[in-house]
């Protein structure tokens, strides 16, 4: 059995967008095959938005540690205005993520095991 962690260029891209909205915030995310909840956001993803933002954490700096499409740390980036590394090793996931930091047009840093690539996309106010 595959699992959505597995780096597998030959699953079948099938692209959905996912919205949701936050603190009167509208985010969309577009996922595919071959990463975890792709369908929306999982309960487990809500409950660490939500705990982090509860706690009013002041933290500039955050990693997203399997970072998948990006969901968590672009909430968190968006809301707080917080920079967000954000890892993963499935290359289909970072992939997705780019697509989406450019999407919700938030300020993160993203970092993958191979290789290092920075975005730098400021919020027009």
């Amino acid at each position: 059995m595959e699992h959505y962690f597995t780096n597998n260029p030959n699953t079948k891209s099938e692209f959905r967008e996912i919205n949701y909205t936050l603190n009167d915030k509208r985010f969309t995310f577009i996922s595919d095959n071959g990463v975890f909840s792709k369908n929306k956001l999982d309960a487990g993803s809500l409950i660490l938005i939500n705990s982090y933002l509860e706690r009013n954490n002041s933290s500039k700096e955050i990693l997203d540690l399997g970072c998948g499409y990006g969901t968590i740390g672009i909430i968190i980036s968006k809301i707080t205005g917080s920079f967000v590394d954000m890892v993963d090793v499935n290359k289909r996931s970072l992939h997705l993520t780019e697509m989406n930091i450019k999407k919700n047009k938030v300020c993160l840093y993203k970092i993958s095991s191979r290789k290092l690539l920075l975005f730098f996309y400021f919020e027009e106010e």
